[in-house]
């Protein structure tokens, strides 16, 4: 019988999921067919989809399995900041998790509200948290393994540096335009050296192809139309999220070189 098992086509003997976990992988402690845990003993058929391993520790090899190598073992030794928890830096922080990126550092002193479950990465069950114990939960329920570094509180010169040290790459997902050049500066004149990848016009819903990613020094990239306003035109998911996956794109090129 021919089945998927741990991505891979393979012909096997094994006629149920017990026996294929004591034969092959009598470590695993988990498995999952065709998306969904089983944990009883259940009858294979042909290519059902298998994936046998142990939690937490094997999880990660199965989510980035499609990077390539290289790509997956810099992104999981990599350090992103994120400035801003909200539209932008939730969908930041969920895309660099489902890649492979191995410790987040957010910062963000606002909770969750239900304004905010129109374009941020969040549920019900988050309402009332501080938007970066939010995210840490979503970011858990997602891949464990990452380590996930949070400061509740309000990014200024003062504490930029200490928040964000040792970052590979640093995002601003901040709302305000005076707060989103302050902290441009900031990181520039306190960590030199570290790129900066920030966000700027996605509000609307206009087309998405008049956002793109412009470089704007050796160190400086920044991603959106540069135009829309959100008081002007609103503010919804789709644009924020396209802009946030350009802004993740960017993080994962410049960490793995491919910049």
């Amino acid at each position: 019988m021919i089945i998927v098992l741990n991505g891979e086509l393979t012909d096997v003997t094994e006629e149920t999921t017990e026996e294929l976990r004591q034969n092959r992988f009598p470590d695993a402690d988990t498995v999952i067919v065709d998306g969904e845990p089983v944990t009883t003993d259940t009858g294979l058929e042909e290519y059902s989809r298998v994936y046998i391993c142990s939690m937490p520790e094997g999880l990660t090899g199965a989510i980035t399995r499609r990077c390539t190598e290289g790509v997956a073992s810099a992104l999981g030794k990599a350090t992103v900041g994120i400035a801003g928890a909200g539209g932008l830096g939730s969908n930041i922080a969920t895309y660099l998790a489902r890649s492979g990126v191995g410790r987040i550092i957010i910062a963000d002193f606002d909770r969750v509200e239900p304004s905010n479950l129109n374009r941020q990465n969040y549920g019900l069950q988050h309402l009332g948290l501080f938007k970066v114990d939010a995210i840490s939960e979503v970011i858990s329920s997602i891949n464990p393994n990452i380590e996930v570094i949070t400061h509740a509180v309000r990014i200024d010169r003062d504490n930029v540096a200490e928040i964000f040290k040792g970052c590979n790459v640093i995002c601003e997902a901040f709302d305000v335009a005076s707060e989103k050049t302050k902290l441009v500066e900031a990181v520039s004149s306190l960590l030199p050296g570290v790129p900066m990848v920030c966000g700027s016009g996605m509000a609307g819903i206009g087309d998405t192809d008049t956002m793109n990613v412009r470089r704007l020094s050796d160190t400086l990239y920044l991603c959106g139309d540069g135009i829309s306003e959100a008081w002007e035109e609103g503010i919804m998911a789709p644009r924020v999220a396209v802009c946030a996956g350009m802004m993740a794109n960017k993080v994962i090129q410049l960490i793995s070189k491919k910049a």
